[in-house]
């Protein structure tokens, strides 16, 4: 178990380096930069701002000068704020904000899906499977602007249950929640369901029935156990579905996290913000896949034996 670890850990760093570099790469590719505003600097002012902040040095020794400091735990100066915060001040404030809103988004998506995959699949063909379906169709095919647009609509303006924005208690966390979380629970809903139904036909369900076990029985103690391992396998690209999404969900609700001044660092040019938190999403979304290969690997024998 030890030696698979490590092979999958050895993977993640290049890819993480891979990462940073493309991400450094297209900033420097797109035109603008982060001191050009409507009125231009004279030459010798803006040239000594890209003195002090290397940027009349090459691209790779500017990467390579990135790589160096972030190695030893500091992301540079934040040019949104003109250099009174730190990258780190910043991740530092917003990613308690950003795991708070994914853990609790991903929470709803896994208490809500799998219970709906499984009535799903209990009354395979009935009325509750189609709109325990639906549901999950709906979840996966609309967007997170029109959920969120309607959830607050419905909620916050009609009946005046929730606030429709910030970040400031538990119910400020239910309409971004539900909100983030609706595509993960859909995608929970219809893995769940499509695994157990295999499960359920599988021979030694059929062996459990003929010796006379009950339906619930089958169910809970024999066939949903193996019927979630594709679930788990789920849980990595589902970390990746909430990190992308809540760019979205965090400018709509106003919410002070990683995903608003992600937006905001992209729209200013802010190249070392943009590069702390593509790091850190990049860790986040590595270090997701990483825990469910190893939790993959513990669960079945084969996957170490592949490696």
């Amino acid at each position: 178990m030890l030696t698979y670890a490590l092979k999958r850990l050895a993977l993640a760093v290049p890819t993480m380096l891979a990462l940073m570099l493309i991400t450094f790469v297209v900033m420097k590719a797109v035109p603008g930069g982060p001191f050009d505003d409507e009125k231009a600097l004279p030459p010798d002012v803006k040239a000594a701002i890209e003195k002090s902040y290397h940027f009349d040095e090459p691209v790779l020794r500017q990467f390579a000068r990135y790589v160096s400091g972030a190695l030893s735990g500091d992301l540079g100066p934040s040019y949104r704020y003109a250099g009174s915060r730190t990258v780190n001040e910043v991740i530092a404030e917003s990613f308690p904000v950003s795991a708070q809103l994914g853990l609790v988004a991903l929470a709803f998506a896994m208490s809500a899906g799998i219970p709906l995959g499984v009535l799903a699949a209990r009354h395979r063909g009935g009325a509750l499977d189609f709109s325990a379906m639906f549901l999950a169709i709906a979840g996966v095919s609309l967007p997170s602007y029109l959920v969120a647009s309607v959830l607050i609509l419905v909620f916050s303006l009609w009946l005046g249950w929730l606030p429709p924005a910030l970040w400031e208690d538990w119910r400020s966390m239910v309409l971004p929640a539900v909100t983030l979380g609706l595509r993960p629970l859909a995608m929970v809903a219809r893995l769940t369901r499509a695994s157990l139904l295999e499960t359920l036909h599988s021979d030694y369900v059929r062996t459990a029935e003929a010796k006379g076990l009950g339906a619930r029985s089958i169910l809970f103690k024999h066939a949903l156990k193996n019927a979630l391992i594709p679930v788990v396998t789920l849980l990595g690209p589902l970390v990746a579905a909430t990190v992308a999404g809540s760019f979205v969900v965090e400018m709509i609700f106003a919410i002070p996290g990683m995903g608003k001044h992600f937006v905001s660092a992209v729209i200013d040019r802010d190249y070392t913000l943009i590069m702390g938190l593509t790091l850190v999403y990049g860790v986040l979304v590595i270090g997701a896949n990483l825990a469910v290969d190893l939790v993959y690997g513990w669960i079945d024998p084969r996957m170490r034996a592949q490696t």
